[in-house]
């Protein structure tokens, strides 16, 4: 047996030292070193551990280059592979993971753990639809992994498949395999999504997450769908919040700088435009546009240009209401070139869009630009052009009503701004400029309380808030001062100064008291100088006895003596729009011809007018009076007058008229100029030059022509001319200044005399 056992042995030893030979191989002494290609696998599964260690001490940079060594030195090791792909991963460089994995798929599409880790790298580059594939496998793999659950909701709301986000979500509901963190946090993530962040914020608080960034952007977007649904005070309340608990949230504070602006809480906003520019951060357009919107509504135009230009080169000229305010703003300066380019970007862009709405606006946007250059007849006719289209259309309505209102037709526009309240009953300009047209008809209580009520509901719109002022004004005290001085040479000097103060009971009703102080003297050839002077105190009132009738009351006396009292009355009619009737009668008139004064002559004076304003482009009409002298003698006069506008430039306006007046008297054995008859036909074209403009603020140059011939009995026909240089000041609405100066040729029984004149004036509401 033993020696069985030996000779196998033997043969064995044998059998195994042929077979080594014949392979040409030897095992080689003990402590030799091996073989290359399992030294390499050695030196590879080294480095690869190296790695992992690393990658356990949260070291992943530092990993990268040990298992990029280690790589060729373990080919085909998928373990390697994954781990390399999922390190670039975790280190953000996510382009070299995809085209590592892309290129090594076969090896690596089916290792499940490495799936929600390209998955991630695929989200970040925002390839979500392959992030959704590979999230799927990775859930499906392991139904309890949060990270790939959310990850795949997040990939179907990125890719806005909200109802496969929905089911998801559902199957991890009733499963319970994944956390009730991921749950809550997804289902937050799904509202968000879908645009309810008021419901997201209530899930993220219900589910109690601890995560202050994302409650913080959620309240954000609250705020700013409460913005969007026109609920600012709800939008402001958030935002308050938000920063008391964070006054250097960036995001909320310009929310909340344009929910300020949505209030018209202008100042506030713009100063948290100043907080926000300290934050040295890029600040968003929107923002730039609410602060654009603040300077205009403050009246700082040239300050709001910038911020308007700013957002529309931003959105390369796709932003309507930021090229609107650049409209308004050149406007406002009166820049009208300006204004018309930022009217013809906002027609190409309507074009483009083919938004109905837009292009109503932008039509209604034309007739206000006509409207501002007191082209009100273009205007009118843009609307009536347009409202062929959109009957219904409230701003095209509006604007007609307000052309018509400008064009002196009061009973038009309301009729216009009837039709907007019958459709739209809470169309806020129509009802602003309906209040307009009711006051301008004497229907004050009505004006008011429309005005009233427009101002508890928007007591920051602009435009309510200068309906409320401007009639706020008319129902103001006032004090005005009006002194003339007229100089014949030769002939008569006079001075003339009356000064009123005029006090309201109501919108009806004023009383007033004047103050008239006149004095003239003459140098007769060859007689004594005639000097008289007349100091009158009057008492009055203004009733607006109807709608269409109004009358002016005054009881006058001489101040010094308590005698010589007069009487005057003044009924002004209007039965319609363009037709405007004058009656008066003065028991005690003063102004009675220069020559006639100035020898201590007084007068009966009944006197009228009939004036059609046919539109606020022409009006005609007759004016008529008889000076009824105390010396006995009688003096009628009649003038028929014709004015129309012949250039209607926004800041320069040239009217051409003429006037024919006939005036005779029934004595002449009287020491004063008192002709048989005399007649005139006077050429009477002015110009107005507006100089500056800017809200209630103007500067205007007037310049009035006289020029024609006159005609005396027994004389020959005299040519007779005149020029009146006029500035005017209007500092605001209840303070104007006005002042003339003005020399004039007349004819006195053949001889020509020259007569200067100035005046100055001012009116004063309080």
């Amino acid at each position: 047996m033993g020696s069985w056992v030996s000779n196998t042995l033997r043969f064995t030893i044998l059998w195994v030292g042929m077979t080594a030979l014949i392979l040409g191989w030897s095992p080689g002494p003990v402590g030799a070193a091996p073989p290359p290609a399992e030294g390499a696998a050695a030196r590879g599964q080294e480095l690869y551990s190296q790695g992992l260690e690393l990658i356990r001490a949260g070291k992943n940079r530092e990993a990268v280059p040990l298992l990029e060594q280690a790589l060729p030195l373990l080919p085909g090791n998928r373990h390697v592979m994954a781990d390399y792909t999922a390190n670039l991963v975790w280190t953000g460089d996510y382009q070299r993971a995809i085209a590592y994995y892309t290129a090594h798929l076969d090896a690596l599409h089916d290792i499940p753990y490495l799936q929600k880790h390209i998955a991630k790298a695929f989200y970040e580059q925002r390839d979500f639809l392959r992030a959704r594939e590979h999230y799927e496998r990775a859930w499906q793999a392991d139904p309890r992994d949060a990270e790939a659950f959310k990850g795949l909701i997040y990939s179907c709301c990125r890719l806005k498949d909200y109802t496969r986000a929905a089911a998801v979500w559902e199957t991890g509901h009733r499963r319970r395999l994944v956390s009730t963190e991921a749950l809550i946090s997804t289902r937050v993530f799904i509202l968000e999504h879908l645009g309810v962040s008021g419901e997201a914020l209530k899930a993220a608080r219900e589910g109690s997450l601890d995560d202050p960034a994302l409650l913080t952007r959620l309240t954000g977007d609250v705020a700013a769908t409460r913005l969007r649904w026109d609920e600012f005070d709800e939008a402001l309340a958030l935002l308050e919040g938000q920063l008391a608990q964070d006054p250097e949230n960036f995001r909320a504070r310009g929310d909340y700088l344009v929910a300020l602006r949505q209030k018209d809480r202008m100042t506030e906003a713009l100063q948290q435009f100043e907080r926000l520019q300290q934050a040295g951060k890029p600040i968003p357009y929107w923002v730039h546009e609410a602060v654009a919107d603040a300077h205009l509504y403050l009246q700082h135009p040239e300050q709001a240009i910038p911020f308007y230009r700013l957002v529309v080169e931003e959105l390369e000229g796709r932003s309507f209401e930021a090229l609107k305010g650049l409209f308004y703003c050149h406007i406002e300066l009166s820049q009208w070139r300006e204004a018309q380019d930022a009217l013809e970007r906002l027609t190409a862009l309507v074009e483009k869009r083919g938004s109905p709405n837009e292009k109503n606006e932008v039509a209604n946007l034309k007739g206000q630009l006509l409207i501002y250059q007191d082209r009100n007849k273009d205007a009118a006719t843009n609307f009536v052009t347009y409202l062929g289209q959109a009957g219904l259309n409230s701003a095209l309505r509006g604007g007609l009503g307000q052309a018509y209102l400008n064009r002196g037709w009061p009973r038009r526009a309301l009729e216009q701004f009837k039709i907007v309240q019958s459709t739209d009953p809470d169309d806020k300009p129509s009802r602003v400029g309906k209040a307009y047209a009711l006051n301008e008809l004497n229907y004050k209580d009505e004006a008011r309380a429309l005005a009233r009520e427009l101002y508890t509901r928007y007591p920051t719109d602009y435009h309510v808030k200068e309906l409320r002022e401007n009639l706020r004004v008319e129902d103001s005290p006032y004090l005005s001062t009006d002194v003339f001085f007229t100089r014949e040479y030769t002939g008569a000097t006079e001075y003339y100064l009356v000064s009123e103060l005029n006090v309201p009971f109501n919108p009806y009703f004023r009383v007033f008291t004047q103050m008239i102080r006149q004095a003239i003297s003459d140098r007769p050839p060859d007689e004594e100088d005639i000097f008289y002077a007349w100091n009158r105190l009057a008492f009055g009132f203004d009733w607006i006895m109807l709608p269409q009738v109004e009358v002016r009351q005054a009881l006058s006396f001489d101040y010094l003596t308590g005698r010589d009292f007069g009487s005057f009355t003044q009924v002004r009619w209007r039965p319609t729009d363009p037709l405007r009737i004058t009656a008066e009668y003065d028991s005690f008139a003063l102004n009675v011809p220069i020559r006639a004064r100035a020898t201590g002559l007084r007068a009966k004076r009944p006197a009228g007018e009939i004036l059609y304003n046919e539109s606020d482009l022409r009006n005609y009409g007759l004016r008529w009076a008889l000076n009824l002298f105390a010396d006995d003698n009688t003096n009628p006069d009649l003038s028929v007058f014709f004015r129309q506008n012949v250039l209607n430039e926004p800041a320069f306006k040239v009217w051409a008229g003429a006037q024919v007046s006939y005036g005779r008297y029934t004595k002449q054995d009287v020491p004063y100029y008192s002709p048989v008859f005399n007649y005139q036909v006077l050429f009477t074209p002015h110009i107005h030059w507006i100089h500056y403009q800017r809200y209630d603020r103007k500067i205007r140059s007037s310049f009035y022509f006289r020029g024609g011939l006159s005609k005396q009995i027994a004389y020959d026909p005299y040519a007779v001319g005149g020029i009146t240089y006029e500035p005017t000041l209007q500092w605001s609405k209840s303070f104007e200044v006005k002042a003339n100066v003005s020399y004039d040729t007349k004819v006195y029984d053949g001889v020509y005399t020259h007569v200067l004149g100035a005046y100055l004036g001012f009116k004063k509401y309080f």
